[in-house]
């Protein structure tokens, strides 16, 4: 065990230092198209869109949400990118809602939604503000969580305003969408400041309640509901 800890905090050090070479890395290689297999599912991720082969979120929600029964639910995913989770999604027979505020995204997840013959709703929009106003059954974000003022909608993957503002913004909304059985699934790491999240979505009456986590290579992810705070 101690080796393994060990291992970990020698791996972070290693991925600090290197951090502003692989910054460079992750903006050229945004410049490309590159086309994945997930599970059988086939994604083209265009210049400009997040890239989820980038990052060990999308993969962890991917695979827990495999786990997961989805057959005849309202499946809404907010921050879609190039569509892979809500193509699984739809894959297990959910009834699926795919939004996002990049508009080359919101291209991309139409496409590879037709490159693998499945049928979602693909939406445009920042967080709730074009979405019907319908109460689902499931809830998935992998969202961008450090605080800095994104320059543009690639950088809205990553950053979520100085103050937090994206998840002051989601929060304020999510009860409008949900019901007594809505399950909200969120993507996290330590990578992140998770007492602020967390204070945040308190402030509006919510908690989380950590369902599962794992290390992957130097962190440690985790996927939590969001449940409503009854207290409050």
């Amino acid at each position: 065990m101690n080796y393994h800890k060990q291992r970990i905090k020698a791996l972070r050090k290693i991925v600090k230092k290197l951090h502003p070479i692989l910054l460079v890395f992750y903006k050229v290689y945004s410049t490309l198209t590159h086309s994945y297999s997930f599970n059988g599912i086939k994604i083209k991720v265009p210049s400009g869109v997040f890239n989820p082969k980038l990052s060990f979120s999308t993969k962890y929600m991917f695979d827990f949400l495999s786990t997961v029964n989805l057959k005849n639910q309202m499946f809404l995913e907010i921050g879609a990118g190039s569509g892979v989770i809500s193509l699984l999604a739809s894959k297990l027979g959910a009834n699926v809602t795919a939004t996002d505020i990049n508009p080359e995204a919101i291209e991309a997840t139409k496409g590879n939604a037709v490159l693998n013959n499945l049928q979602i709703k693909v939406l445009r929009s920042d967080l709730f503000e074009s979405i019907e106003i319908l109460a689902y059954d499931i809830i998935v974000l992998n969202p961008p969580y450090y605080p800095k003022t994104p320059k543009n909608n690639l950088e809205k993957a990553w950053y979520c305003g100085n103050n937090f503002d994206f998840f002051h913004r989601f929060f304020e909304k999510l009860n409008i969408y949900i019901h007594i059985k809505t399950k909200v699934f969120m993507v996290l790491s330590e990578d992140c400041d998770l007492s602020e999240i967390s204070r945040i979505a308190q402030s509006y009456g919510f908690y989380f309640q950590l369902i599962d986590q794992k290390i992957i290579a130097w962190e440690m992810n985790y996927i939590y509901s969001i449940q409503i705070d009854n207290a409050n």
